[in-house]
């Protein structure tokens, strides 16, 4: 049993009392009513300060908790031109795409909540957004052929756009904005990405992929 469902059992309990001892007093019994009265009122009083502070752990642990969005895996066509495949965790759905350039970059567009919706278990929404290639050298970024492909599924309601144009009225949601996430593009290289309430976060999966974000965090 949760410390939350303990912490109702006994507000419920204590508020029983409560009433009980309410009614004793109607009755004019009027120490045990007294007794009882501030017996469950004491209770319901401990079992609110449970509650509010089992909330407050369970609000914590569902901000650091991180969700897997996707797993990024390329294969070189020719230098600075590779097959990508990306696979949604959420739905399954297998994807290829090429990609130009030294980098890769995943954006998402999230909603995350506060308050009692995190307790409730609102974990962020997300989408995936687009996957683009980018160039480590500006002049290259400015002048080169640019790749960039859309992941929206255009079959599906478009909450985001709506959270973020009234979510000041909507007071349980906590914000609505895009994040991205990039890293080095390099031959049997594999991420995983996975999302947390601070954004994006990718990982490698595989040796190819740590040797290749060792070099380039050199450069």
């Amino acid at each position: 049993m949760s410390s939350s469902l303990i912490s109702i059992v006994v507000a419920v309990v204590g508020l029983l009392l409560a009433v009980f001892g309410l009614v004793r007093l109607f009755r004019r019994k009027w120490l045990t009513g007294v007794f009882i009265g501030s017996t469950g009122l004491a209770v319901f009083a401990l079992a609110a300060m449970m509650l509010l502070l089992a909330t407050n752990l369970r609000t914590y642990q569902r901000l650091v908790y991180e969700m897997p969005v996707a797993r990024v895996s390329f294969e070189a066509l020719s230098p600075k031109r590779f097959d990508v495949e990306i696979v949604n965790v959420r739905t399954g759905l297998r994807e290829h795409y090429e990609l130009l350039g030294d980098e890769w970059q995943l954006d998402v567009q999230v909603i995350t909540w506060q308050g009692f919706a995190t307790v409730f278990g609102f974990d962020p929404h997300y989408r995936l957004q687009r996957l683009s290639g980018r160039y480590i050298d500006i002049n290259q970024e400015l002048a080169s052929q640019r790749s960039v492909h859309s992941l929206l599924d255009e079959t599906t309601t478009d909450i985001w756009s709506f959270v973020k144009n009234y979510q000041q009225w909507i007071t349980w949601i906590d914000v609505a904005y895009g994040s991205a996430v990039y890293l080095p593009m390099a031959d049997k290289a594999s991420y995983s990405v996975s999302i947390s309430r601070t954004g994006l976060i990718a990982r490698p999966h595989n040796r190819a992929a740590e040797e290749a974000v060792g070099q380039w965090s050199r450069l």
